[in-house]
């Protein structure tokens, strides 16, 4: 990873990610929710796995890889982006709101 800004950034956003989903995983488990500490490993290591696994087939990260579709379609990359989270936030919603 480049030690730029925007490097360090993207790291620590992959970080971020991966250390949130096990500690909410985590919380799960330990108070008998097993079906969603489940589910939230799952996306850890499915992120975990593409990143290593597109690295040593290609030479580089499913992040990179995005970041390369960004600059090539920047419209689309960041409004497929703004979908996502948008779709996440309506999974956060469906969630919390009884």
């Amino acid at each position: 990873m480049a030690m730029t800004l925007g490097g360090i950034a993207r790291t620590v956003g992959l970080l971020i990610l991966i250390i949130a989903a096990i500690a909410s995983a985590a919380i799960d488990f330990s108070k008998g929710g097993s079906v969603w500490g489940w589910f939230k490993i799952s996306v850890a290591v499915n992120v975990l796995v593409f990143e290593l696994a597109y690295f040593i087939k290609r030479g580089k990260t499913i992040s990179t890889k995005y970041k390369d579709f960004i600059m090539k379609h920047p419209f689309w990359g960041y409004f497929s982006l703004a979908l996502f989270a948008i779709a996440l936030a309506g999974l956060i919603l469906h969630l919390a709101v009884w």
